[in-house]
């Protein structure tokens, strides 16, 4: 609330948009043991949902973290569960990647490309 460019959101709340109304609302988010991602940019996002629609995940990959001199790109990735709210982070070994877009193919993977490392 009130951020002037260049300050970042906290992952403790994420902005949700209503298509029916056309509104944006707040939604607050939990985490275990109080651990959130950090605030970042430069990642890439893909969502993926159970076959029935009753659930459906959010993954977050790689990016600079808020606040870093170095810029330095991360592996991180977490995933936001819907309709809970809930981040969860993956143990992932994987390249460092910033700037780079990703996809799902086959409903199974998540495709990651371009950006720098």
């Amino acid at each position: 609330v009130g951020n002037t460019w260049g300050e970042m959101e906290s992952m403790r709340e994420v902005l949700v948009f209503d298509a029916a109304t056309g509104d944006w609302y707040r939604q607050p988010t939990t985490a275990d043991d109080d651990n959130y991602p950090n605030g970042r940019w430069t990642f890439c996002m893909v969502a993926a949902s159970a076959p029935d629609n009753s659930s459906h995940n959010i993954y977050m990959y790689g990016g600079e973290f808020e606040g870093e001199v170095t810029s330095e790109p991360r592996s991180d990735m977490w995933i936001l569960t819907v309709p809970a709210f809930h981040w969860l982070r993956v143990n992932v070994d994987s390249q460092p990647r910033k700037a780079h877009s990703c996809t799902t193919v086959g409903q199974r993977y998540m495709l990651s490309y371009g950006g720098t490392r």
